[in-house]
């Protein structure tokens, strides 16, 4: 976490299984639920694995995963959440859930700070603001110093579907195999000859609002 070091107090492990407690707060409120997922799609793809009905209950998951543009952070065309675990990523890609994809494509292009945006941000002056930056300073300095935040993007998807300013549906299939495109979100952009067999299973987010994600950003760092 940035060598930040945050203190750990005033909360213990909950008893049991993440893959328990989805099920079951998916069984307590049928349609309600909203899945975030920030990381691999492990415990998704085992929920399915013990309940494929799962997949019906839940009213949407927004995933930070993957890239639409196939181009990766890990390998040259694979994005780490779904490198870690493709054959779980194919799992939950394959199942029915409604799905929308937050790849990195989208962090890569509206969620980047530069060094500057990064100290205004800072300046805000909560806690909350310093530690979210501060948290940043051992990332790669890929961006001439700056950061991406692809995991808050996704998040900002999820609480206003209106940072998400245009979306297609798109057949999106997960490669498990192969030397060199292992964790490759394979995302079908055009019409393709074989009718039926690429039906999309994914709304995929294609451009996003860095005004607004930075407004809600904003907001809660202030809050």
């Amino acid at each position: 976490m940035g060598d930040v070091g945050l203190p750990l107090h005033g909360r213990e492990p909950h008893p049991g299984h993440a893959v328990d407690a989805l099920l079951e707060a998916a069984e307590r409120y049928p349609g309600d639920v909203t899945l975030v997922a920030l990381g691999p799609l492990t415990n998704v793809a085992m929920a399915l694995h013990r309940e494929p009905s799962f997949a019906g209950k839940v009213k949407e998951c927004v995933m930070m995963g993957g890239a639409s543009d196939h181009l990766g952070n890990t390998t040259p065309v694979a994005e780490f959440n779904v490198w870690v675990d493709p054959e779980a990523a194919k799992v939950v890609f394959s199942s029915g859930m409604p799905l929308k994809m937050v790849g990195w494509d989208i962090s890569r292009k509206h969620a980047v700070f530069t060094p500057e945006e990064a100290a205004e941000l800072r300046d805000v002056g909560t806690p909350l603001a310093e530690f979210c930056v501060d948290i940043q300073r051992v990332v790669p300095t890929e961006w001439d110093g700056g950061f991406e935040l692809a995991d808050p993007i996704a998040m900002a998807v999820a609480l206003d579907p209106a940072v998400a300013t245009r979306t297609e549906r798109r057949f999106v299939a997960v490669e498990t195999g192969g030397e060199w495109c292992r964790g490759q979100t394979v995302v079908v952009h055009h019409e393709l000859s074989i009718v039926g067999e690429y039906e999309p299973n994914v709304e995929v987010v294609d451009e996003a609002s860095r005004k607004r994600f930075f407004e809600l950003l904003y907001e809660a760092e202030r809050s």
